[in-house]
């Protein structure tokens, strides 16, 4: 059963271990409402549990700062136990970093390179 819910920016779903993926497809700058539609569809995906949440930042454009500190906030928090935020490309990177730097939550957030790396990493953060 396809459970991907397409947004604005990208696409959301939960796979069959119980990670939320966030595929990011956006060729223009995200905005606040990007970010708000983002974390609906989370909440869906992760059908209102809290769950691991990997970040594919593979295509990355830039996000306005308001939006930025929605994805950074606890309220965004709430929603998941862990997040890993994976690129290859320097700006997916610097984007990551200021994730990390934004962030006001005490939940675990770390950059990979791979998916198959942060899924091995998100597996020990299932509920």
């Amino acid at each position: 059963m396809d459970n991907t819910i397409v947004i604005a920016t990208g696409k959301v779903h939960m796979d069959a271990s119980g990670i939320v993926f966030v595929e990011n497809a956006a060729t223009r700058e995200q905005t606040i409402d990007d970010a708000r539609e983002c974390l609906r569809a989370v909440k869906q995906a992760s059908l209102g549990t809290r769950r691991p949440l990997l970040v594919d930042l593979t295509i990355a454009a830039k996000q306005t700062p308001e939006c930025q500190r929605l994805y950074a906030s606890p309220e965004a928090a709430e929603q998941v136990t862990a997040v890993a935020l994976v690129t290859p490309s320097m700006l997916g990177r610097v984007m990551g970093n200021i994730a990390i730097g934004l962030s006001t939550t005490s939940i675990p957030l770390k950059l990979f390179n791979s998916v198959a790396d942060a899924h091995r990493w998100l597996m020990d953060y299932r509920l």
